[in-house]
């Protein structure tokens, strides 16, 4: 199963009269099969060229959907690539899943 998250939404504080404006997404996305895994992270700058300022989402309400829908967009045909190659690397690697975090001790 692929799964995409955003890790970090960046934003400035004020663009266009806007306060609060999304300008570049933070993500991650794993695919994981048959007990091997294999994942990649990434950005992707949004095009806030042409602000619509009817449809303006304020940084404090974008939802994680929302994140995904302007994710996918940006990302255009590189998210077919990308989950192409996720699949790509277990057939041809085939990796065991693994954990993240930091040392207990830290």
């Amino acid at each position: 199963m692929i799964k995409w998250q955003i890790r970090d939404v960046i934003y400035v504080d004020s663009m266009a009269g806007l306060d609060k404006v999304a300008v570049d997404l933070y993500f991650y996305v794993s695919y994981e099969k048959d007990g091997l895994y294999s994942s990649c992270f990434g950005n992707t700058p949004l095009d806030v060229k042409s602000l619509d300022l009817e449809n303006f989402t304020n940084f404090d309400d974008i939802t994680e959907e929302k994140a995904l829908q302007w994710l996918f967009s940006s990302l255009g045909e590189d998210k077919n690539q990308i989950e192409f190659n996720l699949q790509k690397d277990i057939k041809e690697w085939g990796v065991a899943p693994r954990k993240i975090g930091l040392p207990s001790n830290w």
